[in-house]
């Protein structure tokens, strides 16, 4: 008997933000997470058990250098990041919500993805913030691990409404992308003088 194939994943966009490295009480070795920002709203609201992929933003000025003065647009790049959303932490005081994912994909070896949105029930978020024990989300959604002071404040993250995004990547799964750069013309004709 074969498992049935797993459901076509959400596709999400949101942009890289950093790397942590997390001491858990359940792992001998720390981990390391990425952590994302979602400026741009997902086709639905997501949810815990939710199959999504993530898909990396770049503003299309780094490749163009022409920039854009009336809203943003992103070009797109596949971080091979993809699974199920299982944890969903909620933080009020500064409305962010913050989606636990276990990469699947085996082209990127990192793991435990956490992606940040603005808090908007129904818009970014499906129901009201469930609780699922997930370790490395609540050792990641720390004041400390966020940058953020522990006075607090509002977050300045918000909904990109306006944003272009330029997704020409087929459905899952994308195959991996290599990137392979000339050698520099100097390289060629260098003669190296061995002392």
């Amino acid at each position: 008997m074969t498992s049935p194939a797993p459901s076509k994943p959400l596709r999400l966009y949101a942009r890289w933000k950093r790397q942590a490295t997390l001491s858990l009480p359940t792992s001998v070795h720390p981990i390391v997470a990425h952590e994302y920002e979602m400026p741009i709203k997902p086709s639905q609201p997501l949810r815990l058990g939710l199959r999504v992929q993530l898909m990396a933003l770049s503003p299309t000025v780094y490749r163009t250098f022409l920039p854009c003065f009336t809203h943003p647009i992103y070009d797109v790049y596949d971080p091979q990041i993809e699974g199920e959303v299982n944890g969903v932490r909620v933080n009020e005081e500064v409305q962010v919500v913050y989606f636990a994912i276990r990469n699947e994909r085996a082209q990127n070896r990192v793991r435990y993805v956490v992606v940040a949105a603005p808090y908007i029930p129904g818009l970014t978020l499906a129901e009201s913030p469930p609780r699922r024990s997930c370790d490395w989300l609540d050792a990641m959604s720390t004041w400390e691990n966020l940058g953020l002071s522990s006075s607090g404040g509002g977050s300045d993250m918000k909904l990109e409404e306006s944003a272009e995004v330029i997704d020409s990547f087929r459905d899952s799964p994308t195959p991996p992308v290599l990137f392979r750069y000339p050698d520099p013309p100097y390289m060629h004709d260098r003669v190296y003088i061995h002392l």
